[in-house]
């Protein structure tokens, strides 16, 4: 199961009204309900920040491709469908932060830059200039990618490290960065372009890694 089909399904309009959730919302409830179960609608509503009304279409459609259940007392809960996809996407994004703040002149490529802390074979699996590519399809202003190498951050493919830009030497330990991890950093004008973005290109790399 591609990620990527699953948001597309989920997005699609019907009766020519497309629903008031977007990409990025379909992943973020997948993994919610996937570390909260069983959780209601109205919490769900509430920390993906769309209405209520918009949630219940979500977890109807869900529903609809065998993703989710709902216990009428306790709430939605995934089925093992649902859970191969949340774990898919766990196995290798660990977390993604909003790390504005932290970038200095440097790294500062828009006014918003958001983290996403990977397991270190996706950015090694790929040329850094389809990672950035495959973001700023989905909507990022740009993209970075780094690597962990010898204790520091580096910035393939020339590996130019933490000396040229302070920012990684800040993202490395505010994010506790070690063996293992890379990093993407997505930018975009807006936090909800960002957020957008850095999820549904994420969605891609992993269905590229897993096919």
């Amino acid at each position: 199961m591609r990620l990527s089909n699953i948001v597309n399904e989920v997005c699609a309009p019907q009766r020519g009204v497309r629903p008031g959730f977007d990409g990025r919302h379909v992943l973020k409830a997948l993994l919610l309900i996937y570390e909260r179960e069983p959780i209601g609608r109205i919490t769900l509503s509430k920390l993906l920040g769309i209405g209520e009304t918009s949630v219940r279409t979500l977890i109807r459609r869900f529903r609809a491709l065998g993703l989710v259940e709902v216990d009428a007392v306790g709430g939605c809960f995934l089925t093992e469908r649902g859970k191969i996809l949340a774990e898919k996407f766990r196995r290798y994004v660990r977390r993604i932060e909003d790390v504005s703040a932290l970038m200095g002149d440097d790294l500062r490529l828009d006014s918003v830059a958001l983290a996403a802390l990977v397991d270190s074979r996706l950015v090694d699996s790929f040329h850094p200039m389809t990672i950035r590519d495959t973001f700023v399809r989905n909507g990022a202003s740009a993209c970075i990618v780094a690597r962990y190498r010898g204790g520091k951050l580096v910035l393939p493919p020339e590996d130019v490290g933490e000396e040229r830009f302070p920012s990684l030497s800040r993202l490395r330990e505010a994010l506790g960065i070690e063996e293992g991890t890379g990093l993407v950093v997505v930018y975009a004008p807006t936090y909800d372009g960002a957020e957008k973005a850095t999820y549904l290109g994420l969605a891609m790399l992993v269905d590229a890694l897993e096919y």
